[in-house]
């Protein structure tokens, strides 16, 4: 049998504190977190499109070497120092490098610019 909800009357919400600065800041983290990732997939598909005259498995290791070069770097903070703070942040900002590099990399293989 199903529970029965309690009256309005007997709920009691409390809605948690809101602190706009820590909005702020937690939110150009992560504007910075995924601007890094995504020039990064634009530079990954440059070098992916100007070296697929020579190989096309050659673009497809730059763009995965750089995508883990990243992600090693953001969970270590080895050299890109970027604040990370979850795994969402890690997923998102792959995604926006995976856009990135396969949108630049189709524009330069095909005319005008590769053909």
């Amino acid at each position: 049998m199903a529970k029965r909800w309690k009256k309005e009357e007997d709920l009691e919400i409390e809605i948690p504190p809101f602190d706009k600065r820590e909005h702020i800041r937690d939110e150009l983290r992560k504007v910075r977190i995924h601007s890094v990732y995504s020039g990064a997939g634009l530079i990954a598909g440059l070098l992916s499109g100007l070296s697929h005259s020579i190989s096309p498995l050659l673009g497809i290791a730059f763009g995965l070497g750089i995508l883990a070069f990243l992600i090693i770097s953001s969970r270590g903070e080895v050299l890109l120092n970027l604040p990370v703070k979850s795994e969402k942040d890690i997923i998102g900002g792959s995604i926006l490098f995976l856009l990135g590099w396969i949108g630049m990399w189709t524009v330069l293989i095909n005319p005008p610019f590769g053909g």
